[in-house]
């Protein structure tokens, strides 16, 4: 009977002590390359926009101007300034959200902390080109009259951007 005894109080083998190690969170991870893929694919949309709309305002007279029930001209000249501002964050917004969500998505998973910290300014990032969207819109809305059926798409679209992007927040801020 003590024989019994001692071998239970023998330490447990080499391989079995290695699985009862708590197994490191496999749900942040996958939290930082949603959060990153999202960051990277506004990045690419709101900079092509913003680069268009550069490529419009350079060019007046080009042929690939919008048709005028989809774009507007914003006159004055506050207005010209403001909307010119607009697009100028929009591209350094991108840009910045861009590489951080990119540099975020390559590093190895080794680097939990770096890898979120870029997820998190890639998010940080994220929000600030949407709140310049939201003010283009309220511009360009201030122009051409909130009863198009495109600005109501985009209002929405906002509200569910500013949702994902606090959604996004939350995951990264609360899971370990």
């Amino acid at each position: 009977m003590a024989d019994k005894l001692e071998k239970a109080a023998l330490p447990l083998p080499l391989s079995v002590a290695k699985t009862q190690k708590k197994a490191p969170g496999t749900l942040l991870p996958t939290v930082v390359q949603l959060v990153s893929v999202w960051a990277l694919i506004t990045a690419c949309a709101f900079g092509a926009t913003a680069a268009y709309n550069l490529y419009l305002n350079s060019h007046p007279h080009s042929p690939a101007a919008c048709p005028p029930e989809i774009c507007y001209m914003v006159t004055g000249e506050k207005a010209v300034a403001e909307a010119h501002d607009h697009t100028i964050w929009m591209m350094w917004c991108s840009v910045l959200e861009a590489a951080a969500a990119a540099m975020a998505l390559l590093l190895s998973a080794r680097r939990r902390r770096s890898r979120r910290a870029l997820a998190l300014l890639a998010l940080a990032a994220t929000a600030a080109n949407h709140y310049v969207h939201a003010m283009d819109l309220r511009l360009v809305s201030s122009v051409a009259g909130s009863g198009r059926i495109l600005f109501k798409v985009e209002n929405t679209l906002v509200f569910v951007f500013a949702f994902v992007d606090l959604v996004g927040f939350i995951a990264l801020l609360l899971l370990e």
